[in-house]
């Protein structure tokens, strides 16, 4: 046996001749940083070599499909939305020139619909001119200087024109002056006699009526007289029912003619006749009459509602106070 208790057992595999036959490993190669932040490599011989790496680049990666559809679709949404705004911006121009256009027909509209206002006042001017022109001439054509039926007649129009307002001081002074001054101390008026009695007659007419007026509209002279051509108007109150138609608020039946005489104006065209005594230089009578029939037919549009009216009226068809009550 050839082992040894002073050799180890695996002695021939130790021999010079294994072990020379050994080739040695190379050493690896160390880097490291240098001062100038370049890396250097050192070999086994331990002298560091430079060693410059070039700069990472950016890894390129191709889109995928999910990725390129998604893409696309953000571009559609995109143009979507400015599709979106820029109909907002021409819906919203489309609608303000639409909101100009209104403004400017409105604009011409009212221009147009005031100049006809213009022209329709103007057109009524010129017709209420021409009537007074006519009146003028009707009225002052011929009058000699002193004191007739024709200065009588106009001043009485002047006077009498709105009836007796008792709220002036000097209007009842006035009339009642031309009264005393121009008529007879027993003037006929209708059915009354005397100054007294036209002035009762006038004060009933402005008590019992509303927004009374007498307009002249022409004069006619005949002889010793000149006859008045006028319109009377007159506005229907409580106080004209109450007194002038008592029937009618009295009676249930009558009642609803007058809901539909209330507050009407009633306008009658009418004559009044100065009759001139030359001996005496002063208005002998006065006589007027005015269709009030005729009003208060258009008014009611019937004769059976009309002559129910006047039947207990104290006010006649032509306009007269009656004497007594019916």
């Amino acid at each position: 046996m050839n082992s040894c208790v002073l050799q180890p057992p695996n002695r021939p595999l130790l021999s010079d001749d294994v072990i020379g036959g050994v080739s040695l490993r190379a050493q690896q190669a160390k880097r490291y940083l240098g001062t100038n932040g370049d890396v250097r490599i050192q070999d086994g011989s331990g002298s560091p070599q430079s060693n410059h790496l070039p700069p990472r680049q950016p890894l390129k990666t191709e889109p995928t499909g999910d990725a390129s559809v998604i893409q696309k679709r953000k571009r559609q949404a995109t143009s979507f939305a400015h599709a979106h705004i820029v109909d907002q911006i021409l819906s919203e121009q489309k609608r303000l020139r639409e909101l100009r256009r209104l403004r400017q027909i409105r604009y011409r509209k009212k221009k147009d619909d005031y100049a006809n206002t213009l022209e329709q006042e103007t057109r009524q001017l010129q017709d209420e001119i021409n009537k007074l022109e006519k009146r003028r001439r009707s009225v002052s054509s011929a009058i000699p200087t002193k004191e007739n039926v024709w200065s009588v007649s106009t001043e009485y129009f002047r006077l009498f024109r709105y009836g007796v307002k008792t709220s002036a001081t000097t209007q009842p002074s006035a009339q009642q002056d031309l009264l005393r001054n121009a008529m007879a101390p027993d003037v006929a008026f209708n059915a009354g006699r005397g100054i007294e009695a036209m002035m009762r007659s006038w004060k009933c007419l402005c008590m019992w009526f509303e927004d009374v007026e007498l307009e002249l509209e022409g004069l006619t002279k005949t002889g010793n007289s000149v006859v008045a051509e006028t319109t009377t108007r007159v506005t229907i109150t409580e106080r004209t029912l109450r007194n002038v138609f008592p029937h009618l608020t009295s009676s249930d039946k009558d009642h609803p003619l007058a809901d539909k005489l209330l507050n009407q104006r009633l306008v009658m065209r009418g004559s009044m006749r100065f009759e001139w005594d030359p001996a005496y230089g002063r208005v002998a009578s006065v006589m007027s009459k005015s269709d009030l029939l005729r009003s208060m037919l258009r008014l009611l549009g019937n004769l059976e509602d009309t002559s129910r009216v006047f039947e207990r009226a104290l006010i006649s068809p032509d306009f007269q106070w009656r004497s007594t009550k019916p």
